[in-house]
This record gives structure tokens, C-alpha cells and sequence, in this order.
């Protein structure tokens, strides 16, 4: 019928409530159990090995593990998404946080900014 995905007499399970329906045949339950398995030993060793390769990498202030203390007082500041540990330079403490929202705040109720803007510097914030 086209709709099958392999259109054989494979054992199904009946569909559950959102309508979907899982193959459940020896060959599937194997391979999602040599999933789980290799998910399961790589997910522990590459959190680890990206944590300690980055240690020796931080500069001094940076913390490997835990809440970075923000040493940043710029108000203004474009999003970045993190793609490596923080550095407390780059991060604003809370005091500076709430003063960034207030001078957005501010300027979004005189209308001295755009939409575009607002949005950038609220997502920079959270």
C-alpha cells in the first residue's frame, strides 16, 4: 500500500493513541538495543574527554565545572550561542543583568529601539 515502510508480514504492535505505530520484530529490538549500548559508553567519555581537554586549555578565572562568577559590565551585548565553557569575562553578574533589562526595557517604552534589537538584547540576557 505504500505506506508501510517495508510492506512484509512484520509482526506490529497496535498503534498507540497518537497513531503511530513501531515495528517490534527480533532484527528492530537488536538493533536498538546495540544503540542504547553505544550511546550509553560514548555519551560517558566524551562529556569527560571535552572536560578535561578543556581544562588545560581555560585561562585563568574560567571555571571547568559549576557557575562561572561574571566579571562583564557591558549593558549592551549581542547573543551567542555557547559552543565552549564560559569565560567570566564574557559573563555579566546578576546586578549587571537586571540594569541590561531595565536600559531595554527603557528604550523598547520610548520606542528608541526596534523589535529586532529588543529581542537580541533580551535573548543575550536570559
Amino acid at each position: 500500500d505504500g505506506k508501510g515502510g517495508g510492506g512484509g508480514a512484520s509482526p506490529r504492535s497496535a498503534p498507540p493513541a497518537g497513531g503511530f505505530s513501531f515495528v517490534e520484530d527480533a532484527a528492530e529490538l537488536k538493533a536498538r538495543s546495540g544503540r542504547a549500548a553505544r550511546f550509553a559508553s560514548e555519551a560517558g567519555k566524551g562529556a569527560k574527554a571535552e572536560l578535561r581537554q578543556g581544562a588545560s586549555a581555560l585561562e585563568p578565572g574560567a571555571v571547568v565545572a559549576g557557575a562561572v562568577e561574571g566579571q562583564s559590565t557591558a549593558l549592551e551585548k549581542s547573543y551567542l550561542r555557547l559552543t565552549a565553557l564560559p569565560r567570566a569575562d564574557e559573563v555579566r553578574p546578576l546586578p549587571v543583568l537586571n540594569d541590561a533589562f531595565e536600559l531595554v526595557r527603557r528604550r523598547w517604552e520610548a520606542e528608541a529601539c526596534d523589535y529586532a534589537y529588543a529581542c537580541e538584547q533580551l535573548k543575550a540576557i536570559r
